[in-house]
């Protein structure tokens, strides 16, 4: 007799595969040393499942800016997920509410005010992988470097990257009815999901997907509030 939790179908009935999906879709740009860290088990291990979750075509890998990232199916875009992996680092987070709360800034001033202070030659670096995103937007006048909000951090104002669409959540639940499972949605909110899933053995799971807060967007929540 095969063995369920190995088998094509019922991919999330196994309790390891399934933490790991949980952690891709909690945790925003989340990476095999982070997965390893918060499990504490073998890398073989890890490994194998992530293979599995991604031939299943619930998970993708991703490479953003030298690192492998794992990636729900249609929870985020690409985009949406270069935006978490860039602003994950702590100086370019600074660097980028810096610019939101003081328009038009200059280089050397966001150098001189960030807390701690940082070298201009760090500031560019962090500022042209800003752009390349449109969090920011550079202008040259002369000599002089001017650095403001981008058009997407003005749309970031209107809405939330960091939410569970009815898109995800109607695709999550038909590919576990396709997969043998019966998923029925107990809480569903923009940042919660929990199902109860019967499973063909006749076993009972609980799946509770939360994400992560993230203060960022509090940040841009906030400077739009301020500016109405």
């Amino acid at each position: 007799m095969s063995n369920i939790l190995d088998s094509t179908e019922s991919i999330l009935i196994h309790p390891t595969r399934r933490k790991i999906y949980e952690l891709c879709v909690m945790s925003p740009g989340t990476n095999f040393t982070k997965i390893a860290e918060f499990l504490k088990i073998a890398n073989s291990t890890i490994s194998w499942h992530l293979k599995r979750l991604e031939e299943s075509g619930l998970v993708k890998s991703i490479k953003i800016s030298g690192k492998r990232i794992y990636v729900p199916v249609e929870l985020r875009n690409e985009l949406a997920e270069e935006i978490y992996v860039i602003l994950e680092n702590e100086i370019a987070r600074k660097i980028f509410i810096y610019v939101l709360n003081n328009p038009e800034t200059y280089p050397l001033d966001i150098a001189r005010n960030i807390d701690p202070p940082i070298h201009h030659e760090t500031v560019r670096y962090h500022l042209d992988r800003l752009k390349k995103i449109k969090l920011i937007e550079i202008e040259k006048k002369s000599k002089m470097v001017r650095v403001k909000e981008g058009t997407l951090a003005i749309q970031l104002r209107q809405t939330s990257l960091n939410v569970l669409t009815d898109n995800y959540i109607n695709f999550l639940t038909e590919f576990l009815k396709s997969d043998c499972l019966y998923p029925e949605i107990i809480e569903k909110t923009d940042h919660t999901l929990i199902l109860r899933i019967d499973c063909p053995d006749g076993d009972e799971i609980i799946m509770n997907l939360r994400l992560s807060d993230w203060g960022l967007l509090d940040v841009i929540e906030q400077k739009s509030k301020t500016d109405e």
